[in-house]
């Protein structure tokens, strides 16, 4: 697992700061913006 987190931890904060930039996300509520997050993260990272 620690080594899962190594490799993917950068792609993950890329994806995060892309979300930030998705106009109107920022006015989501923080919960629904990690959950939506949190939805989609396994597949964007299979792209």
């Amino acid at each position: 697992m620690e080594d899962f987190s190594e490799r993917f931890s950068p792609a993950i904060h890329g994806v995060v700061e892309f979300a930030k930039r998705i106009p109107g996300f920022s006015l989501l509520a923080q919960e629904d913006q990690v959950t939506l997050l949190k939805v989609c993260i396994f597949g964007l990272l299979l792209l």
